[in-house]
């Protein structure tokens, strides 16, 4: 009789859950591309503060509430930057009915927490925080873009017509520090070829010095690249797209690194000798100085160069070979003392971290073995290089690197000598980690391919205190989605390459179905990797077609070795 009762109740328990459960939602392209979807399995936009708080901007909140924020990871609360009523109704007052009704992250941050500034209908925008006050800083026909404050944060710089300029923004004083641009030669502007293969698509092809009076800069020469065209594929009538692009054996842009003085508007060029490619720029804590990487055709010889800022001579400190490609980093770090620095290669076949004097004589290898330091967010293999911090005072060197799984990526810490090697993150998947200046705090902006991203603050030691953003979890099962199970195949040589698969919806192991396999073929994009992606939707929605979806690792995606 009980067990009856029991069964009674069981069935009566499970209608009552459905009933009121979410019912299941089918999914079709537009779903897909629903902004209300996308941003409630968004996490916050942030940039850390010179004060150690965080601004942040929740995408998930309704565009109405939307608002920037300060967090404080000491008191761990957070509290409105600015009056958002005030704000849209001074730029409706300025801009009219091409004003925004919604705040979005800022184009530049001053990094002591003073003021932000936007990009709006091609004009400068500078809202300060403290009183919430909007200024318009440029009003001109030819659009801006391009923006970073001084390291002080009395200045703002952008670029207009390829030229470069910085304003005094609390007074709108406008200064122009460049002169000789053109159609074919470009201030502080990128070139489709550096913005594309060099400069990984910066959108700031400039530097502040430390000390905020004079700005490194790039100068490019197109006038010998040859134009191609292109048939643009939006809208309806399309139009013809005309280029400046070399196709291989063609010129390439000729490309010089200048330093121009804030109070004197002069440029000094910096000698490096010769070169094809100027892969990197990055100033010294002194100011006095430049660090220049530069790069051979071929792309497997990279010269590091420290520049005088005032004289443009250079020195060699140091050159990395390799018998084929180069990958080229952001990893490149120097310590405040300025008597040592961080770099990274690919030397002993995997892409790890050297301690090396200023003079560029070798001090010790910082991480060994059988594994690769990589970037913590997306699929791109070299770029930032995984290292996300040095805490100089605990004498730790903070990474991300595929140690644990192939298709993963955690937070790893290892002192000054190579020694002591402790991995701080624990839940599988890919963790992208930023740290306070002080180095005492970060935040880790973890997911992987079943779980949508959650951010988090920790601990430098790796404790975990407070999730700010919890995972979306909830929100996308009402989609009854089909998660990636991961395989590796063999391929004629022997050599594993990791694959996903998605089955259809309903699957049935005794019949026969369509698939559709994705590679890509580029090298260091990894593909397979355990992060929560967008790509699950219509991945999905194939599935409720009955079809297969594969995605297939190439070899030099992978991320496992040099070779």
């Amino acid at each position: 009789m009980r067990r009856k009762l029991l069964g009674i109740w069981v069935i009566i328990l499970s209608i009552i859950v459905g009933i009121y459960a979410e019912p299941q939602q089918r999914l079709d392209i537009k779903t897909m591309f629903d902004p209300k979807i996308s941003s409630q399995l968004s996490v916050p936009s942030f940039v850390w503060l010179k004060n150690g708080k965080a601004l942040l901007l929740d995408g998930r909140k309704s565009p109405e509430e939307r608002t920037l924020e300060f967090f404080d990871p000491v008191k761990k609360i957070r509290e409105n930057a600015l009056d958002l009523k005030k704000v849209l109704s001074s730029l409706k007052e300025l801009l009219g009915n091409s004003a925004p009704k919604s705040i979005r992250f800022p184009d530049a941050v001053d990094q002591n927490g003073n003021a932000v500034a936007y990009l709006l209908n091609g004009d400068v925008f500078v809202v300060e925080l403290p009183n919430s006050n909007v200024k318009r800083l440029t009003q001109t026909p030819s659009s801006e873009d391009s923006l970073s404050f001084s390291p002080d944060g009395n200045w703002l710089a952008f670029i207009r017509e390829n030229e470069i300029y910085a304003v005094e923004w609390r007074t709108g004083k406008e200064k122009r520090l460049t002169f000789d641009a053109s159609e074919t030669v470009l201030n502080g502007t990128l070139s489709w070829v550096y913005w594309e293969e060099i400069y990984d698509h910066t959108n700031v092809p400039y530097s502040w010095s430390p000390d905020s009076k004079a700005i490194a800069y790039l100068q490019t020469d197109e006038s010998e690249v040859p134009i191609s065209t292109f048939v643009n594929f939006e809208p309806v009538n399309q139009g013809v797209v005309r280029q400046r692009y070399p196709k291989a054996g063609q010129k390439n842009p000729k490309v010089r690194l200048g330093i121009v003085e804030l109070d004197s508007s002069k440029t000094t060029w910096v000698d490096c000798g010769e070169y094809e490619y100027l892969a990197r720029f990055n100033w010294l804590p002194s100011s006095k100085e430049i660090a220049v990487q530069t790069l051979n055709r071929k792309q497997n010889e990279l010269k590091l160069f420290f520049a005088d800022r005032f004289s443009g001579k250079s020195k060699l400190i140091l050159t990395e070979t390799q018998p084929s490609w180069i990958n080229l980093n952001d990893a490149l770090y120097f310590f405040k003392d300025g008597k040592k620095f961080i770099w990274m290669s690919e030397r002993d076949g995997y892409q790890h971290l050297y301690l090396y004097t200023i003079e560029g004589k070798l001090i010790n290898q910082l991480t060994k073995g059988e594994y690769m330091v990589v970037p913590s967010f997306g699929g791109i293999v070299s770029r930032n290089g995984g290292l996300v911090g040095v805490d100089e005072k605990r004498r730790f060197v903070y990474f991300t690197a595929n140690k644990e799984s192939l298709k993963e990526r955690h937070l790893y810490r290892v002192d000054l000598k190579g020694k002591r090697l402790e991995k701080l993150s624990t839940e599988k998947g890919v963790h992208g980690v930023s740290f306070s200046p002080d180095m005492s705090f970060y935040l880790d902006n973890f997911s992987n391919s079943s779980t949508p991203p959650e951010l988090s603050l920790y601990r430098s030691d790796g404790k975990k205190i407070i999730t700010i953003s919890p995972s979306a979890k909830d929100f996308v099962e009402k989609f009854n989605l089909n998660y990636p199970e991961f395989h590796t195949f063999k391929t004629e040589d022997g050599l594993e390459l990791p694959a996903t698969m998605i089955k259809p919806k309903n699957f049935d192991p005794s019949k026969k179905y369509p698939a559709i396999v994705y590679v890509y073929g580029g090298p260091g994009a990894q593909q397979v990797i355990d992060s929560w992606s967008s790509r699950i939707f219509w991945a999905n929605i194939l599935s409720q077609e009955g079809y297969f979806n594969f995605v297939f690792e190439v070899r030099a995606g992978m991320g496992k070795s040099k070779a």
